[in-house]
């Protein structure tokens, strides 16, 4: 699962599209943490993040959602920089 962003002791991975299912997503880690964002929506689905680290992932989905559908579509990944 590659790794394709870091800020604010964020993690955040996408998985292969063999390996998953839809709708197209993410998976976040924040210490003990984690959850899974729709990237259609930016809403959490799946998880326990805290409040802060929720609305932070959801910025990030907002500034790179194009980019998050094409990684998934295309299996093109790379790391992407926050941008707060």
């Amino acid at each position: 699962m590659p790794v394709i962003a870091r800020f604010y002791n964020i993690i955040v991975k996408l998985y292969y599209i063999e390996d998953e299912h839809n709708p197209p997503h993410i998976h976040a880690k924040y210490n003990e943490f984690e959850g899974l964002f729709n990237i259609a929506t930016g809403e959490m689905t799946r998880g326990d993040l805290p409040k802060n680290a929720t609305r932070l992932v959801k910025e990030f989905i907002n500034q790179y959602r194009k980019r998050l559908l094409s990684m998934w579509k295309n299996q093109d990944f790379e790391e992407l920089k926050f941008k707060e």
